[in-house]
């Protein structure tokens, strides 16, 4: 790339959800976005398990070997939440599971949203076997959500799920 900026090849990602998207990325030598929508390959649906098949085949490509890996996806803590944000938060991640339970079109899956206490999202990361073998986080605003229910999420991440997840600020 011109004009040359150090360190440059170290920042920059691509975003996919194929094993194809996995190995060329790799191959490439890019860092590696994977959000909540990927595709159903192998004959695997289960979403989980599809992206750590993925993120082995990337690591398998990996052109230099130094190349990271981030999960995205859409959290929704309740605690401290009012009964108002509450019942909003439960009301969007309904209205949108459906779409999660079916494979669309050829073979693309969707991953639920994480909706929860602070301890079943922390619970559930820990456990889950893509965040495992994942290297970075990722955690999303629904764009549907107004600013309270912005800072409500980013207050949660970070006096919360962050800290719980071995996440501590940068100092100023």
């Amino acid at each position: 790339m011109e004009p040359h900026a150090p360190g440059l090849s170290d920042r920059l990602w691509y975003g996919g959800g194929s094993l194809r998207s996995a190995t060329w990325s790799g191959g490439a030598g890019l860092n590696w976005l994977m959000s909540n929508i990927t595709s159903a390959e192998d004959g695997i649906e289960d979403f989980s398990a599809n992206q750590v098949n993925q993120i082995e085949t990337y690591r398998r490509a990996l052109a230099g070997g130094n190349g990271r890996v981030s999960l995205a996806r859409v959290i929704v803590p309740t605690d401290g939440a009012s009964p108002v944000q509450a019942a909003k938060y439960r009301k969007y991640a309904e209205a949108r599971t459906p779409r999660t339970k079916h494979v669309h079109g050829k073979n693309t899956i969707i991953a639920p949203d994480l909706l929860g206490s602070t301890e079943e999202i922390v619970d559930y990361l820990l456990s889950n076997q893509a965040f495992q073998a994942s290297d970075d986080y990722l955690f999303e605003l629904p764009f549907e959500f107004e600013l309270d229910d912005w800072k409500h999420i980013l207050h949660q991440l970070a006096t919360e799920i962050g800290p719980k997840l071995g996440w501590t600020p940068t100092s100023s």
